[in-house]
């Protein structure tokens, strides 16, 4: 009945989109280090995702967010140097908001506004890939 916005319905779709938008991207980077590291640690983050249904939840959520936060950050870094500079800001703004939702977690603080920026954070995702996937063909 409707669109439905808990956190079972859409977390099934990002760990299956997530790991080829890294390794789309990482494709697109002509560093290969970079392309490594953006590859590896974004495919290795959803499948620590995946795991945070077990008992280990919250170990697999840190690592993570770490991993995907580091892919991420190297996307953002690749996207500036290539000034491509509004692909930047949306991966930038995206990072952010990851980083404000980790620490709500971590912290235990606003609570109450967590899913608000989970949700915020989710959307971002989906125009930063589908922006991504179907604007610059190259990176530096």
């Amino acid at each position: 009945m409707g669109l439905c916005l808990g956190p079972l319905p859409l977390w099934p779709c990002s760990a299956r989109v997530l790991p080829c938008f890294f390794v789309d991207t990482a494709q697109k980077i002509t560093t290969p280090s970079s392309s490594r590291i953006i590859k590896w640690g974004g495919m290795l983050s959803m499948l620590f995702a995946f795991l945070a249904v077990t008992p280990w939840h919250d170990l697999m959520v840190t690592v993570s967010n770490v991993l995907v936060m580091l892919s991420l950050f190297y996307v953002t870094v690749h996207l500036f140097k290539s000034k491509l500079f509004v692909y930047g800001f949306l991966s930038a703004l995206c990072l952010s908001f990851i980083y404000l939702g980790s620490i709500m977690y971590y912290t235990q603080l606003w609570l109450d506004w967590l899913p608000v920026v989970q949700k915020t954070v989710f959307v971002l995702k989906i125009v930063l890939i589908l922006s991504l996937t179907w604007g610059p063909t190259t990176m530096r």
